[in-house]
């Protein structure tokens, strides 16, 4: 018997890094021409479709199932409850969204007051304050990638 491994080089989600995450997934639905599955909520007619390719077709159920495939190969174990097994792709990819895109005013708020927070004491060289300063810089590096991925800062 051999046991289920993730072949994907996608690091499974953790909670962690979220937008990374979701762009390596979609682009992994896109090369199986799945994204439809997870952008659009599923309609009867939708379900009726046919999927895939003229010799090898398939039905709304096996391709939404390919898509959840990859979604949930992708998922660290401890968020296996966001994908229970009665779920669409879709629904599992908009739970997943809904719980981890961190878009909001507030998140947005949060992130400048955090980018504001992190002084140079003005007493060292630039180069040398980051260089000395790993956690700072690491610090520094997260909170303006957040801060650009929010939806919220191209408005400002």
């Amino acid at each position: 018997m051999t046991t289920s491994q993730n072949v994907s080089r996608i690091t499974r989600f953790d909670g962690t890094n979220y937008l990374a995450w979701r762009n390596c997934v979609y682009t992994e639905l896109l090369c199986e021409d799945l994204t439809e599955f997870v952008d659009t909520k599923p309609t009867a007619e939708a379900k009726k479709k046919t999927y895939g390719t003229e010799k090898k077709p398939l039905t709304w159920t096996k391709a939404d199932g390919r898509a959840r495939r990859i979604i949930v190969d992708n998922l660290s174990d401890s968020l296996l409850h966001y994908a229970p097994t009665d779920a669409s792709a879709y629904e599992i990819w908009r739970k997943l969204k809904v719980t981890y895109n961190r878009s909001s005013y507030l998140q947005h708020a949060y992130l400048r007051r955090k980018l504001s927070n992190l002084h140079y004491d003005g007493k060292s060289d630039m180069s040398n304050f980051f260089v000395n300063s790993m956690i700072l810089s690491l610090k520094f590096d997260r909170a303006v990638e957040r801060l650009a991925s929010s939806k919220i800062s191209r408005l400002l």
